[in-house]
């Protein structure tokens, strides 16, 4: 395991100690239908989109402390971070997927820099980009900036 992933943030001496792949502990403050806000070690905002939640958006309540791990923050001021709550990404373990009969790592399945010829778009988020299926019972994000001018 890779040993900057693998650490928990308890204490912020600046917003530059909160670095993407940081594991991070955060109130939730709003739960609405885009998926959770939360107030990160008492001082930043956080938002975790529903495509990173995980689990069902009902599960989760406000005032309840979880751990989540921080994916990129919005260069804005006050620092907003954007976050994740899937399992895989909080434990750092890679999600298992069934590729051609058999059961393997998503990352052996489909290796970075992979390209589909086609994917079923499952939901458009306005502005961030497209929710996918893969394959059936794998989905994957597509970013606004990696779709092409009249791709949908």
């Amino acid at each position: 395991m890779n040993s900057i992933l693998s650490f928990q943030l308890t204490e912020v001496t600046s917003v530059s100690s909160i670095l993407p792949g940081s594991l991070v502990q955060g109130l939730i403050t709003e739960v609405d239908k885009m998926g959770l806000h939360l107030q990160l070690l008492g001082f930043f905002e956080g938002t975790v989109d529903q495509f990173h939640l995980g689990h069902q958006l009902d599960k989760y309540k406000a005032g309840k402390n979880i751990k989540a791990r921080v994916l990129y923050d919005y260069s804005t001021s006050p620092p907003r971070f954007a976050l994740a709550l899937s399992s895989h990404l909080v434990k750092i373990s890679p999600p298992t997927v069934k590729h051609n009969g058999s059961v393997m790592g998503l990352q052996e399945a489909y290796p970075v820099g992979t390209s589909l010829d086609s994917v079923k778009v499952l939901r458009i988020e306005p502005e961030r980009g497209v929710v996918v299926e893969v394959e059936p019972g794998v989905e994957g994000y597509v970013h606004v900036g990696h779709l092409s001018p009249g791709s949908l």
